[in-house]
C-alpha cells in the first residue's frame, strides 16, 4: 500500500505526466520493471521447497524491510500504475475547487481500499497456510509464482522493446 500511495502521489505530479507522454521515460520505466519482474520470478522459481522455509509451525526468515523493499520496487516501477492514476483522477476532479485537498481525499480512498483488499489476501494466506506451506504444495506454489513473474517480465518486455522510442 505504500507504494501504491507512492506512485498516487508520483503520478499527481509533473513526473506522472513526464512518464505518460515520454515514450522515452515510460520504455525505460517498462525495462525497468521487466528486469526487476524477472528477477523476483528466477528467485521464487529456484526457490522451489527449500530446507528451512516457513512449514506453518515456523516464522518466515524473510524480514518486514526486504518485504517493504520489494512491494516499493514492484510498484515504483510499474508503469501501468502511474498511468492508472493519471486516468483515475482527472474525472473526480473539480476544476472550481482546490486541487490538493481532493487528491489527498482520491489517493486516501484508494489507499485504505488497498489495504482493505491486501488484508483480506493476508487473512485468506493465514487461513490457508498449514495446506499451502507442505514441501511439496509450497514447491509448486513457488515455480506457479516465478513462472507467472516471467511471464508478466517477457509481456513487460515485450511492450517496452516493441514501444516507439521518439
Amino acid at each position: 500500500v505504500l507504494g501504491i500511495l507512492l506512485v498516487a502521489i508520483l503520478s499527481s505530479t509533473a513526473l506522472g505526466a513526464l512518464v505518460s507522454s515520454s515514450p522515452r521515460a515510460l520504455q525505460g520505466l517498462q525495462l525497468l520493471g521487466a528486469l526487476y519482474l524477472g528477477w523476483l520470478g528466477l528467485s521464487r522459481w529456484r526457490q522451489g521447497s527449500l530446507p528451512g522455509q516457513w512449514t506453518g509451525t515456523t516464522r518466515p526468515a524473510i524480514g518486514v524491510a526486504r518485504r517493504l523493499r520489494q512491494g516499493l520496487l514492484v510498484s515504483l516501477t510499474n508503469p501501468k500504475l502511474i498511468i492508472f492514476f493519471l486516468a483515475l483522477f482527472p474525472p473526480f476532479i473539480q476544476a472550481d475547487r482546490p486541487v490538493l485537498p481532493q487528491l489527498v481525499l482520491l489517493v486516501a480512498s484508494f489507499c485504505l481500499l488497498s489495504l482493505l483488499i491486501h488484508c483480506s489476501y493476508a487473512g485468506a494466506a493465514a487461513a490457508l497456510s498449514t495446506r499451502l506451506s507442505a514441501g511439496s504444495t509450497l514447491a509448486r506454489l513457488n515455480r506457479a509464482a516465478g513462472g507467472l513473474f516471467l511471464l508478466f517480465a517477457a509481456l513487460l518486455l515485450g511492450a517496452a522493446l516493441g514501444a516507439p522510442s521518439a
